[in-house]
């Protein structure tokens, strides 16, 4: 028996709280040690981890990284993640 309900509806990624950006061709994921994208971040994923206060706003979406920003990010986590020799 698990602890966790049931989820009734998709829970979008930006109400996850494993969310670390979205970017062009989905969202950043950040439930493993390498950065993972989600491809379909408005029907979200079977990990996702409801955010605390998320029904404050439910129609609000984070604004998308331009695709410079999102390179960026990208590189920034895979180096932070990289093994080091």
């Amino acid at each position: 028996m698990n602890n966790f309900p049931m989820k009734v509806s998709p829970l979008p990624c930006w109400h996850c709280s494993r969310l670390v950006a979205l970017i062009p061709g989905g969202a950043v994921c950040g439930r493993q040690t390498m950065p993972v994208v989600q491809a379909t971040p408005a029907r979200g994923c079977a990990f996702a981890q409801r955010e605390v206060g998320v029904d404050d706003e439910p129609d609000w979406v984070p604004k998308v990284l331009d695709s410079t920003r999102a390179q960026a990010l990208l590189a920034g986590l895979r180096s932070a993640t990289a093994p080091k020799a």
